[in-house]
């Protein structure tokens, strides 16, 4: 949270799903609300997809970036990511995550444990099977426009039957 308080640009909303967690987020949240415009949610856990697209039905804007809660933000990330959204008119971006150049050395292996294509399906997922792979879930954005011609964008297939969206 505290990397978004330090962004350089400040024209955003932050909107924070808990997802079923019995280590509730609340205080820390209302913590930022001076600082941030900060709305908090709980709901039972449904899942990332569900949490992600209930967090896109409470946003206000009109483009959505997901973020993990382990995120750091560099300082100039949204003011970028604003720019190349209307210089190339994107209506979604995805990219490689990256260690901050300042990490320490602990940090750049967690950053390459969670993260590398060597170990992301092995050590986060324990698959057997890569086809029920799930990619992580941020260093991405939507626009309102794509998210709502969707509907169910982020929900990964798995849940989408054991939650009977496909009946």
């Amino acid at each position: 949270m505290t990397s978004l308080v330090d962004q350089s640009c400040k024209d955003f909303e932050v909107i924070l799903i808990e997802d079923g967690s019995t280590l509730k987020a609340d205080l820390v949240a209302s913590k930022f609300k001076s600082d941030l415009i900060i709305r908090y949610f709980f709901q039972e856990n449904q899942g990332q997809g569900f949490a992600r697209n209930f967090g896109m039905t409470q946003a206000k804007g009109d483009f959505f970036v997901i973020l993990d809660s382990d995120v750091i933000l560099p300082k100039d990330y949204l003011l970028v990511l604003e720019s190349a959204i209307i210089s190339r008119k994107l209506d979604a971006f995805g990219g490689p995550d990256a260690a901050a150049p300042d990490f320490s050395n602990l940090q750049k292996a967690m950053d390459f444990a969670m993260t590398s294509f060597w170990t992301t399906g092995g050590i986060r997922g324990k698959l057997k099977d890569p086809s029920k792979y799930q990619a992580r879930g941020f260093n991405m954005g939507v626009s309102r426009k794509v998210f709502e011609s969707w509907g169910d964008l982020l929900i990964p297939i798995e849940e989408k039957i054991s939650s009977g969206v496909f009946g």
